[in-house]
């Protein structure tokens, strides 16, 4: 058959290509792996099909028909496996963890000591204050650039009073992880020459002002771009964006075969070469018309090379089409509904469901924002999509590592509105992920009067934490709960971490009432009561009563909650432990 066969894994909510082969004559295609349950999926000149495998240790044979054509709808189950951990980790002496504990604590204190010689807020308020800049937002841009404050600093105080708007505006257009080793080179680049005739347009920061264009290393093109290009030719392309599209087609070959990395070129040497591979050839396109002041982008989402066009409608670059009149895709609406759960009100994108593009017969992500992207804000009133077939994933996380997952093959027509559903499997048999909580929060030990956080305290793996109050009959309950299990929380040996609010209710428990407890307990306190705080929020808690108890992992995941009183929780953390155990 000589198809394009991808062996995928179940990965941010999506099934992530782990290795991509070529089916041979006689459409055989095999892939060397690990245990655990595959997706794999096969195409060929528009047509794909799919099928779970189940590797173990024996050879396994899947087939896989290629009879889904465009327009195909469907919706199924499908439960991912992963294989039985096996404990491979050797035991360590008590000596040896130490050893690790205090290389542990030297680490940390490298790590505060250069922290402690970035910018602090109080300085970055006097630079803001005395340059006549707005407080809040140099003192945001300060703080980010973390050790490259000194650049931002010297680029912001050498730039003359008229020019500082739009040079904080530039700070603030990249991202917060470009501000942390973006050079100066790169900044006066930049500011000096960009065109300004459109400033004060909505597209004009991010798409002409702004250097970063994809996962490129930032360069100073736009002065480059201005000897480059002259100016009469600048002004034909940006009078007509078509011709620049046409002139990178006829004048840059691509090749990628001396580039098989993928590594991004600078858009300068592109235009030295006049060759490159697909994505540099992309991202060397939108450099030069932004320095022509063409507002132009490489689409987050669809990854589609795009310019704007004078009705400000991005139109896709058609690189393969030799034509020189714009076209906007045509688009219709994906909805999507959902019925919330106890603990899931708004299911979020990477985590619980993603949306990819079917194109010639293979998925293609759409990259929406991680920190934003929610189904409330995505499909809840409508997604305007490119019309064409999608695949609509969503997964349910369970403890042990499986994944309760649900695909939804949909086609969105151009100009119409289409009705889907979102669903978050739930299983009654199995621990499943409920909510999340950063393993990296900072607590005060009360054992070793240091602050730390609860990764560095509990170790990689599940633990238990626990927000309680002294001489509280619900958070006594909790605690005689736990001493009959005393044996098996220390064969376990994981952590519980019990927090009480601050020094002074910490003052007030009397731990000899509590003598057979087990020896796994670490007692500390909450700093500005952060962790109570993020667990209700993060859990949906309708109210603050504690004890709140969590079992969670260093990856974050809560897999058991319990609020208040709750009879027989030594008991249920102790079945809740050995299904962890189990599986």
């Amino acid at each position: 058959v000589e198809a394009t066969v991808e062996f995928k894994i179940y990965n941010y909510a999506e099934f992530y290509t782990a290795a991509v082969k070529q089916s041979d004559k006689e459409g055989y295609a095999s892939l060397t792996t690990g245990c655990g349950d595959l997706l794999v999926w096969a195409s060929k000149e528009g047509k794909y099909g799919y099928a779970k495998c189940s590797v173990n240790e024996k050879s396994d044979t899947t087939t896989i028909v290629l009879d889904k054509l465009p327009g195909y709808t469907a919706t199924f189950k499908l439960n991912i496996v992963p294989p039985k951990e096996r404990n491979t980790i050797p035991q360590l002496t008590e000596e040896q963890i130490a050893t690790n504990t205090a290389r542990f604590a030297y680490e940390d204190s490298i790590r505060n000591a250069y922290v402690a010689t970035f910018i602090t807020a109080e300085q970055a308020k006097a630079l803001a204050a005395s340059l006549q800049m707005p407080e809040e937002e140099v003192v945001t841009v300060l703080n980010q650039s973390r050790g490259n404050y000194e650049t931002i600093t010297s680029f912001l105080k050498d730039t003359k009073e008229g020019g500082r708007a739009r040079a904080l505006r530039l700070l603030q257009v990249v991202a917060a992880k470009d501000r942390r080793d973006i050079s100066r080179d790169v900044l006066d680049d930049h500011l000096s020459y960009t065109s300004l005739e459109q400033e004060g347009k909505a597209y004009f920061d991010p798409y002409i002002l702004n250097p970063r264009i994809s996962n490129e290393m930032l360069t100073p093109y736009k002065a480059f771009f201005r000897e480059a290009i002259s100016a009469d030719s600048a002004t034909v392309y940006r009078n007509n964006p078509e011709n620049w599209v046409a002139w990178c087609r006829n004048h840059i070959k691509v090749n990628g075969d001396w580039n098989p990395q993928q590594l991004c070129m600078a858009p300068s040497s592109v235009w030295k070469l006049r060759c490159a591979d697909t994505h540099s050839r992309n991202i060397f396109f939108v450099a030069a018309a932004r320095s022509m002041g063409i507002p132009s982008r490489i689409d987050e989402v669809t990854g589609k090379t795009q310019y704007l066009n004078e009705q400000n409608k991005w139109v896709d670059v058609k690189w393969n089409e030799s034509v020189e009149t714009e076209k906007v895709s045509p688009q219709g609406t994906l909805y999507a509904s959902y019925t919330p759960s106890k603990f899931l009100d708004d299911p979020k994108y990477y985590s619980h469901f993603t949306l990819s593009k079917i194109v010639d017969g293979r998925l293609q992500l759409l990259n929406y924002a991680e920190e934003a992207t929610t189904w409330k804000s995505l499909l809840k009133n409508g997604a305007s999509l490119d019309s064409g077939d999608y695949l609509l994933v969503s997964g349910t996380r369970m403890a042990d590592g499986s994944v309760l997952a649900q695909l939804t093959f949909l086609n969105v027509p151009a100009n119409e509105k289409v009705q889907a559903q979102l669903v978050q499997r739930e299983s009654k048999d199995g621990l499943q992920v409920i909510g999340d909580f950063n393993s990296e929060n900072i607590f005060y030990d009360l054992s070793t009067q240091q602050k730390r956080s609860i990764l560095s305290a509990t170790g990689r793996g599940f633990y238990i934490i626990a927000l309680i109050a002294p001489n509280s009959e619900p958070t006594n309950h909790f605690l005689r709960d736990v001493m009959p299990y005393k044996e098996e929380f220390e064969k376990w040996g994981q952590k519980m971490v019990l927090l009480f609010k601050d020094e002074s209710e910490a003052s007030r428990f009397q731990q000899a009432d509590f003598a057979n407890l087990p020896k796994t307990i670490v007692f500390g306190t909450d700093i500005d009561d952060t962790i109570h705080e993020e667990i209700v929020n993060n859990m949906k808690l309708t109210n603050t009563t504690r004890p709140v108890i969590l079992v969670a992992d260093t990856f974050n995941r809560v897999v058991f909650l319990s609020q208040g009183y709750s009879i027989g929780l030594g008991e249920q953390l102790v079945k809740v432990i050995h299904q962890l155990e189990e599986k």
